[in-house]
């Protein structure tokens, strides 16, 4: 009767072992999908920022109005026009641009 006493505990302690490795796992998935989440939620966020701040960037530049409306449009009319346009250094932006 001792021993399957015995066995009982250790199949008991073995199925709680099981479970909390099935929670560490999928917290840990969990925390790895948080932070894609974060990541994405975080770039979108600097995406518009950036895309705010076009067209003050443009207002520095040598432009037409209107040549400052149709920049303004093609670049932020894709991320990675504006990625483009910030990884540009300052100096050479307007020739980037050019007139539209």
């Amino acid at each position: 009767m001792l021993c399957r006493k015995g066995l009982r505990i250790r199949h008991k302690w073995t199925q709680e072992a099981s479970i909390h490795d099935a929670i560490g796992n999928y917290m840990a998935q969990s925390n790895t999908t948080f932070l894609k989440i974060a990541d994405s939620v975080g770039f979108e966020d600097r995406l518009a920022a950036n895309k705010e701040k076009v067209f003050g960037e443009l207002e520095k530049f040598d432009l037409e109005l209107l040549d400052m409306f149709a920049a303004h449009t093609i670049i932020v009319s894709a991320e990675e026009n504006v990625d483009t346009f910030y990884g540009i250094p300052e100096n050479y932006r307007q020739a980037w641009v050019g007139p539209y």
